[in-house]
């Protein structure tokens, strides 16, 4: 059940960030993790699911590229990195309200200056409200918050803000 790579989206990022270092958290099957990896990103894909790691590690491998992997749940992840792109595609809603803002907070700690977070938070089970997502980043620059529909019919927006300070 591999997961195809949003070539949009990811045309998208790349017109905003052309290198550095990557998070993907809940990197699922490995396939942005993989793509960022081909085009010279440093990448660290973030997953609770060791299933999930394995496929990104055997996708990496076949793409001849490296992929950091760590087994661990967003909500309980420390790192001394710091990073210049932070996906966070098709999890938010996964999370307790709480757990998604302190998650989120962190995350922009974790993020450098001229940094990127990019998410998706799907309007049939908000974790965190847009309200919310407005307020939390008021000091960062949004760049896109369109609101999209899935494959599947779901509705959700596509998020991507700036770090600009």
């Amino acid at each position: 059940d591999s997961v195809e790579v949003d070539f949009a989206l990811m045309d998208r990022i790349l017109s905003l960030k052309s290198r550095g270092k990557v998070l993907d958290v809940g990197c699922g099957s490995g396939s942005s993790s993989v793509f960022l990896a081909k085009k010279e990103f440093e990448v660290t894909a973030l997953d609770k699911s060791e299933t999930a790691l394995h496929k990104t590690r055997n996708l990496a491998f076949v793409n001849n590229v490296f992929v950091n992997t760590s087994l661990k749940d967003v909500t309980n992840f420390k790192t001394e990195d710091k990073f210049d792109l932070i996906l966070f595609l098709g999890v938010l809603h996964f999370l307790e309200k709480k757990e998604a803002s302190e998650v989120l907070k962190y995350l922009k700690k974790i993020t450098n200056v001229e940094g990127m977070h990019v998410f998706d938070l799907y309007s049939f089970d908000l974790s965190i409200s847009v309200d919310e997502i407005k307020s939390l980043y008021k000091d960062w620059s949004f760049h896109d918050f369109k609101e999209m529909q899935s494959s599947d019919g779901k509705r959700f927006y596509r998020i991507i803000i700036l770090r600009l300070t």
